[in-house]
């Protein structure tokens, strides 16, 4: 566990729950961690933190994204959805569309199995040498439905 630079509290965020000191390492970590992203990342973070009211809409933005039927950016994860409870599937708030977050699938609302959480349990490959390196929508098995 992190301690704080100011109190020896134990910390998880930048900002001491604590004392309320800004951790100035974790700050510079995360600056540094920042200015390595392509500048196309940085400028996309940018203009989703100005354009979001909230840390949920800040989250849906980077996380969620644009719905991959219509387009629109009204989207959120599943996690507090009743009935789904699950943050790896997506929700268009315009057009209801319902999709895996992890490989873009379509899902039927019924029926909320991804066909790749099959295909990911029956590989051989470990995750660390997966031929995606977790991006699914790269997975040559999973693009073959196999």
């Amino acid at each position: 566990m992190m301690k704080c630079e100011n109190c020896g509290g134990e910390i998880t965020e930048v900002k001491c729950p604590e004392c309320g000191a800004i951790q100035t390492d974790l700050l510079e970590e995360a600056s540094e961690m920042f200015e390595s992203l392509p500048e196309e990342v940085q400028e996309f973070l940018k203009k989703s933190v100005e354009e979001s009211a909230t840390d949920e809409e800040f989250i849906s933005k980077v996380m969620v994204g644009n719905c991959p039927n219509c387009g629109s950016d009204l989207t959120v994860d599943c996690e507090n959805v009743r009935g789904i409870e699950d943050p790896t599937v997506g929700l268009c708030e315009e057009c209801q569309h319902v999709w895996c977050l992890e490989c873009m699938t379509p899902l039927d609302r019924d029926g909320l199995d991804c066909p790749h959480w099959e295909i990911c349990d029956d590989c051989q490959e470990d995750f660390k040498r997966c031929h995606a390196r977790g991006y699914l929508p790269e997975c040559p098995k999973i693009k073959s439905g196999q």
